[in-house]
């Protein structure tokens, strides 16, 4: 190796590496000043109505972007769906638009399924229906966990570029339309119509339970029913509606004490960790009469958000 000269010890080593890789000591510079430190994660927090927040953040400067939707105090996230829409990465599904994967024959069975745990979990849901919302707030960035480990673990060469995909565009599809700001608090069923109750009871009131509670729904005479539906009707042009009350049979809450005691007459147990509701509990006082909460039960509960 011929003799250098070293005015300084960056040009020695830029030297150095010139006679091993030809090239490679054109990229070493003297520091003139330190790097301008990168820019904080994307933490943006937005009112879009309806009592619900949209935030859009990401976990590492740069990093891919996810979006969390959230309500306002004294409210909670619910999803509108009763089921997911789900179609297995099918040629309208959105993952296949944006991998434009071609035909199915490509993807496999475990990919599908995948897709469609993700269709659901965009909505809210499991893909049985069940809920996803644990809390009052819900992010994609679950979805596309679950997703790439999904992919990861049976699906095909072509599924597992899936989640870099979804992974990119997901704040683009993960949209609010699939979610409601819902207030807390007891959750009743719709009014639906409904027959006599008491045939034979004097007024049209007592005829219909007017106010009263049986086998889980809670009834009412529909006073201002109009034909012409220009009324204030609960059910229609029905006499007669009725409604979930939201009850349902449990057990003694304790072992000693009166009956009501026993039954946490009452009370509402906390929300647990993880879980978007308590419980309300009530001595079925009235279970053997028209206006019993839950059935033949001595002791009734109820979710309250």
């Amino acid at each position: 190796m011929h003799k250098r000269k070293h005015p300084t010890n960056l040009q020695w080593w830029r030297e150095v590496l010139e006679d091993i890789l030809p090239g490679s000591g054109a990229g070493i510079n003297e520091a003139t000043s330190s790097s301008p430190p990168p820019p904080p994660p994307k933490n943006e927090t937005t009112d879009i109505g309806g009592n619900m927040t949209q935030r859009d953040y990401q976990n590492t400067s740069g990093g891919e972007t996810y979006r969390e939707f959230s309500c306002k105090t004294g409210y909670r996230l619910k999803s509108k769906r009763a089921k997911p829409d789900m179609n297995a990465c099918g040629p309208s599904s959105w993952q296949r638009e944006i991998v434009d994967a071609g035909n199915d024959i490509f993807l496999n069975g475990a990919d599908k399924n995948c897709c469609n745990d993700h269709d659901a979990c965009y909505e809210g849901m499991h893909m049985d229906g069940g809920n996803r919302i644990a809390s009052n707030k819900f992010s994609n960035e679950v979805c596309e966990d679950e997703l790439k480990a999904c992919v990861k673990n049976g699906g095909s060469i072509l599924g597992r570029t899936l989640p870099l995909a979804t992974g990119s565009k997901s704040p683009e599809y993960f949209g609010s339309d699939n979610f409601e700001c819902v207030k807390r608090g007891v959750e009743y069923g719709k009014w639906e119509t409904t027959g006599w109750f008491n045939p034979n009871a004097s007024t049209r009131a007592e005829k219909c339970n007017d106010g009263k509670n049986h086998n889980g729904y809670e009834y009412k005479y529909n006073a201002e029913r109009k034909y012409d539906g220009t009324g204030n009707s609960l059910c229609g042009a029905s006499w007669c509606c009725k409604r979930k009350n939201g009850w349902e049979p449990t057990g003694y809450f304790r072992s000693s004490g009166s009956p009501a005691e026993k039954c946490n007459d009452g009370n509402i147990e906390s929300r647990k960790s993880g879980q978007d509701y308590g419980y309300e509990y009530k001595y079925n006082a009235e279970r053997k009469t028209g206006n019993n909460l839950c059935g033949g039960s001595w002791c009734c509960k109820r979710k309250v958000y």
